[in-house]
């Protein structure tokens, strides 16, 4: 159906909407009709299908679940780090890289810590004075637990051989600099 070039995106739209799989939320000065998602449950439906698109092998999906547990648990983002690096960006063309930025990368990290049992998951959270890229705050009935709150900031910085050569292209190096901020 998404391949048939009569299905533009007002049909694609109005498909998703009457199936309940996106709900409306507003609309623009435009007068056009904004649409979000409507719950956790299709949220998570969503993330767990980019998360097999990305990751085929149901054994590699779990070590990424794995890494981010480390960071739930433990406070350890460098298994995550790791794991997006050599797992995820592997799976990019050399060309995907000229569209590659900051989204890309928190994608990458929200496909695998996204946990809507332990965590309210926010993205671009205003936090008074700025935007918090992705926050994980623990839910009030799993305080109980020994796991952190998480709040990640991330920025992509463009690689000078990747815009001026793309048969040069590097991979997209060290995508973690990590700050260990444990109180």
């Amino acid at each position: 159906m998404v391949t048939d070039q009569s299905k533009n995106f007002a049909f694609i739209s109005s498909f998703l909407y009457y199936f309940g799989i996106l709900t409306i939320d507003g609309e623009t000065d435009e007068g056009k009709l904004i649409l979000r998602v409507p719950n956790l449950t299709t949220r998570g439906l969503y993330v767990e299908r980019i998360r097999q698109m990305l990751l085929p092998d149901p054994f590699e999906r779990d070590d990424g679940v794995f890494a981010a547990e480390q960071l739930y648990a433990k406070g350890d983002m460098e298994p995550l780090c790791e794991f997006v690096e050599q797992k995820f960006f592997k799976v990019f063309h050399n060309r995907d890289y000229r569209w590659a930025n900051e989204l890309t990368v928190k994608t990458a990290f929200l496909t695998l810590l996204y946990n809507d049992i332990l965590y309210i998951i926010d993205s671009e959270k205003d936090t008074g004075r700025t935007y918090a890229d992705l926050i994980m705050i623990i839910r009030p009935d799993m305080r109980r637990f020994k796991i952190f709150d998480v709040l990640i900031e991330f920025k992509y910085v463009r690689n000078v051989d990747e815009l001026t050569s793309p048969s040069r292209r590097t991979d997209l190096g060290r995508i973690c600099s990590i700050s260990d901020h444990k109180n």
